[in-house]
């Protein structure tokens, strides 16, 4: 799979192997510019402590404390294709939210009585799923097998999938090389990647 890739973007169908939650598959975000916050420590002695008022978060970048905050995926899939070489695929929540229709929130909100290793259905039902991912390659990338590669779109609808993987086959057995790099790829009428 990363033997022919060039800088740029490409897109390749790929499995789905696992789902990395280590630590986890979402971070807690501020709401106004979506970087990570820390819990607030409140100061005892200033009469800071109310047991009634929601936990406050302290965001960095913003310099502000906040109670409103949110989760916001950063999932990592570990895929393969018919090379079974594993690559690490890393998806923001501007690309995972769309792809599977449900915000980070309320998936983290399905297991928070669970322990913390077990993962949502909607992330666990991912493994083993065939899906089409464009990608974008950098020089690192290029240099070493375990950096990540930052995923675009992801599209996992089946007929759109089967599609895309006869054709690419059929420029293989026509002995043509498939260079996914261009991104002149197929696409169905209606469909962009």
């Amino acid at each position: 799979m990363g033997l022919w890739l060039m800088i740029g973007k490409c897109v390749l169908a790929a499995k789905v192997v696992s789902v990395e939650y280590n630590p986890l598959w979402y971070y807690i975000a501020c709401s106004t510019c979506n970087k990570v916050v820390q819990p607030y420590e409140e100061d005892p002695e200033n009469g800071d402590l109310d047991d009634e008022s929601p936990p406050l978060f302290h965001c960095s970048a913003c310099d502000e404390v906040f109670f409103r905050v949110e989760a916001k995926y950063i999932l990592v899939l570990r895929v393969t294709n018919e090379s079974d070489e594993e690559l690490r695929f890393l998806l923001f929540d501007h690309v995972a939210r769309p792809f599977l229709r449900r915000s980070a929130d309320a998936l983290a909100e399905e297991v928070t009585l669970k322990p913390a290793s077990e993962v949502p259905s909607t992330l666990s039902n991912l493994v083993g799923k065939l899906m089409l991912l464009k990608i974008l390659t950098s020089n690192d990338n290029l240099k070493t097998r375990r950096v990540t590669y930052k995923v675009e779109i992801v599209v996992d609808d089946e007929k759109f999938v089967d599609k895309f993987v006869r054709n690419d086959s059929s420029k293989a057995d026509n002995n043509q090389v498939s260079n996914h790099s261009s991104l002149d790829i197929w696409m169905p009428q209606n469909h962009q990647l």
